[in-house]
């Protein structure tokens, strides 16, 4: 049976699932169709910008759709999938999952599991919430939307959604925060945290534990803190500080200037743009020039490279493949 709960708008502010595990991976897209497979763990998956296939498998898994008509599968555990732009496809599998729809004509399908099914993107097309088995799904809908098999279903007042600047504080766990809509700052606090900053200014806090940073669309700061951290800029113009540990840092299509910190670190600024990036690898000895520890960056040309103890310069050619599909962390 389908009860309607509300009328009221719907802000969706927080989401903590899992435990990250020591083997889980990141796997990135380009901008062909590909067919991207996770491991057993938590993995985070952006397909990238073509009409990508996307099998997450086991795991509390975060997958992106990116552009394109994609097809997510979440498979066995609690999943995290968002169809962000195109008309895509997504299927929870088994487990308690959450489907977001983007602003595209898109089908989600929750499956086995008591799972959330949300379809609040702005400029949203109709879109298609399934439930599925389970006793206590339920469905967050727009008034241009169908729910199908949802114990409980949430709709959306018409009109446009204002989005709202959240401060979200994780906990001593492995969490995974997610910033939404409005210019927020989010905190990992003790744990290996994952942070997904949004559309918006976002400030992302990994403080300490071995974290993974997301800066998503917007002008955003990032700042590892303690531990090897992995962090990507992504869209906008991002200010990005690995701090202590021996840091991954992936600098996004925007103008962006990166800081790897104390310790060995791996900076890539090879994105296929026409901007400049600044590269900073961290501290120095004194008297010396260098820097004390062994970083490695790559850069395009006409960027500029600061302290760093090996530079590798790529053309514009190499940029493109070298850009398209992150190393797996």
């Amino acid at each position: 049976m389908t009860r309607i709960i509300s009328t009221a708008s719907v802000a969706i502010l927080a989401l903590t699932i899992g435990v990250a595990s020591a083997s889980a991976r990141t796997y990135h897209g380009n901008n062909s169709a590909n067919a991207l497979k996770g491991s057993q763990h938590g993995d985070t998956i952006y397909a990238g910008r073509g009409a990508d296939q996307v099998n997450s498998r086991g795991g509390a898994d975060v997958v992106f759709g990116g552009y394109g008509d994609d097809v997510l599968n979440g498979g066995p555990g609690n999943d995290v999938l968002f169809g962000e732009r195109g008309n895509d496809t997504l299927t929870g599998g088994y487990g308690n999952d959450r489907l977001y729809a983007g602003p595209g004509a898109d089908t989600l399908f929750g499956g086995p599991g008591n799972d959330r099914l949300y379809s609040i993107a702005r400029d949203d097309k109709a879109d298609v919430l399934d439930c599925g088995d389970g006793d206590n799904d339920k469905a967050w809908v727009g008034p241009e939307d169908t729910a199908i098999d949802c114990e409980t279903v949430h709709v959306a007042a018409a009109g446009p959604r204002v989005p709202k600047d959240d401060v979200k504080v994780g906990t001593a766990r492995n969490d995974v925060i997610f910033g939404w809509g409005g210019n927020d700052t989010l905190s990992g606090a003790l744990g290996d945290d994952r942070l997904f900053g949004g559309v918006g200014n976002d400030t992302l806090n990994g403080d300490e534990g071995n974290d993974m940073l997301y800066g998503q669309a917007g002008n955003d700061i990032a700042n590892g803190g303690l531990g090897d951290d992995t962090i990507f800029g992504r869209q906008g113009d991002d200010t990005i500080d690995g701090g202590d540990g021996s840091d991954r840092i992936w600098v996004g299509s925007g103008t962006d200037t990166a800081n790897g910190g104390a310790g060995n670190d791996y900076i890539h600024a090879t994105a296929n743009d026409k901007l400049v990036d600044t590269i900073d690898c961290g501290e120095t000895v004194a008297g010396v020039v260098g820097t004390d520890d062994a970083d490695t960056v790559w850069l395009r040309e006409g960027d500029t490279s600061i302290n760093c103890e090996t530079v590798n310069v790529v053309t514009k050619t190499d940029a493109s493949d070298k850009d398209s599909s992150a190393p797996q962390s």
